[in-house]
């Protein structure tokens, strides 16, 4: 099925559930299309057919995934959340992890809510030094936040044609040079021996021995490891870069 030009496509909530509208005038043929769409409900409230909303159907109907975690107020249609979704859109296409899309939006709405919407171009300099001082440092929050809030700014308005601000100057706080917790032979023995599961005392084992992040324990395949050479590969790990261990 080609979906006519005519046909307007709207995201809602209908009955406590994400649908998706389809809004057109009546036509007999058109009517015959819509309603053999797997899933299609008419609503005589709305006095249109609707779908659910799913990625199945966005890509049907070509219309842009807005993430789950951009809120109502984020995604109301105003300047600042339309660029938000392009900035979303641009991430994915820059293959960006979907945990650094999440952290990096969510910091940015926090940020223009702050400001009260404030239009982005006319966000400045003094404005992230106020956001530092009034929210950030008054909530007490960490270093780590703090930089990953300038990180998310920066790459926004790298790819932001008119503006004020200065990416250049915007700089992350100094971070503290802690002395690393470090766990005794005795404790690590009695981690690897709490589990009588093999399994699980396997995974304790491999990702102690070789240093491996969670998601790449999970992501191992029996092709990644060569018993031969004792070595693993590790595929597609932070920065989407392989590295053997």
């Amino acid at each position: 099925m080609t979906v006519p030009a005519e046909w307007k496509i709207e995201p809602i909530v209908h009955n406590n559930q994400k649908r998706l509208a389809l809004k057109f005038a009546y036509n007999q043929v058109w009517n015959f299309e819509a309603r053999a769409l797997k899933g299609a409900r008419w609503s005589n409230t709305l006095k249109c057919w609707h779908v659910q909303d799913n990625e199945y159907y966005r890509t049907f109907f070509n219309i842009a995934s807005v993430p789950d975690y951009l809120p109502k107020e984020a995604t109301s249609g105003n300047d600042n959340s339309e660029k938000l979704k392009e900035y979303v859109l641009w991430m994915r296409s820059k293959r960006y992890s979907e945990s650094t899309i999440e952290s990096y939006t969510k910091a940015l709405v926090v940020f223009f809510q702050f400001f009260g919407h404030k239009p982005v171009e006319e966000i400045s300099n003094r404005d992230v030094v106020v956001f530092n001082n009034e929210y950030v440092l008054k909530k007490q929050l960490s270093a780590t936040y703090q930089s990953q809030f300038i990180n998310a700014l920066k790459l926004f308005f790298s790819i932001v044609k008119k503006k004020k601000i200065n990416i250049e100057q915007l700089v992350r706080p100094n971070k503290p040079h802690q002395l690393p917790k470090v766990i005794s032979e005795q404790e690590v023995e009695a981690i690897l021996n709490a589990s009588n599961n093999l399994k699980h005392r396997c995974m304790l084992s491999l990702i102690y021995s070789a240093g491996l992040r969670r998601s790449e324990l999970l992501n191992l395949k029996k092709t990644d490891i060569d018993s031969m050479r004792m070595m693993i590969t590790i595929q597609k790990a932070k920065g989407m870069k392989d590295r053997l261990v």
